[in-house]
């Protein structure tokens, strides 16, 4: 019995180390080449949006994503940070985001206007 309490908490210890959250912001910036005009018009002509801010939750291999609006989605990113999930806002627009989570490269595309916008990283 002594052997096996010994075991499990030296599990639990490896599992506490590997096991890591992280949260952080981003906002949009339109991709102006990969986009229609009307995107980096409606992003106030500079192509970016500092009003859409992104949260995201790192926990483990599970990525959350949240807006002023509340929670987007939840979904597993791959072994080495790959992310292309696609999800709905809450205004009813498809949604695809893509890149990797790990080296903060990732990219939203709007289905439904053709938008390609980059996610740019904000100070916490």
């Amino acid at each position: 019995m002594k052997r096996f309490s010994m075991c499990l908490v030296g599990l639990l210890l490896f599992g506490a180390q590997n096991a890591y959250a992280e949260q952080w912001k981003m906002s949009l910036a339109v991709v102006p080449d990969r986009s229609p005009g009307g995107c980096v018009r409606s992003a106030g002509g500079s192509g970016v949006d500092a009003t859409s801010v992104y949260t995201f939750d790192l926990n483990g291999d599970t990525l959350s994503g949240t807006a002023r609006t509340g929670k987007l989605f939840t979904t597993k990113i791959g072994a080495d940070g790959s992310i292309n999930y696609a999800y709905k806002s809450p205004s009813g627009s498809r949604l695809t985001i893509s890149g990797n989570v790990t080296a903060r490269k990732l990219e939203i595309r709007n289905m439904d206007s053709a938008c390609v916008y980059q996610l740019m990283p904000m100070a916490n």
